[in-house]
């Protein structure tokens, strides 16, 4: 028994399909980027992708290898060291518009230290 496709059908699975794409827009504002087989694409071929998309965009970039054992580009930076300076200074300015909590430290307590058991004679 086979289905007749129509054109509304097709409408709606590009629409859809459409929707999951991941285009070069979409690397603009990230700063990593791991392989995965999902892609349809040999590591390679996604590498040479990469590549083309850095020179283009004219954006620094460097491949290696994240904690999973995915081969990754880190953009905006050339090095494993600059990446990490890249992400410190990042992390500080987002930390800095986050209001700070402040902490009581216990030993400035007004309360008075309470010993729990057995009283001890001074």
């Amino acid at each position: 028994m086979t289905k007749k496709i129509t054109k509304k059908t097709i409408e709606i699975f590009e629409n859809e399909y459409e929707a999951l794409l991941v285009t070069e827009s979409e690397w603009d504002g990230q700063r990593a980027m791991a392989y995965h087989c999902v892609t349809g694409l040999l590591v390679g071929d996604w590498m040479n992708l990469v590549r083309e998309y850095c020179e283009r965009s004219e954006r620094k970039h460097f491949f290696g290898i994240n904690n999973y054992g995915a081969v990754t580009v880190f953009f905006d930076c050339e090095s494993a060291e600059e990446f990490q300076t890249l992400l410190r200074s990042e992390y500080r300015e987002e930390s800095a518009k986050v209001p700070q909590l402040e902490f009581l430290n216990p030993k400035q307590h007004p309360r008075k230290r309470r010993y729990y058991g057995k009283n001890k004679k001074q």
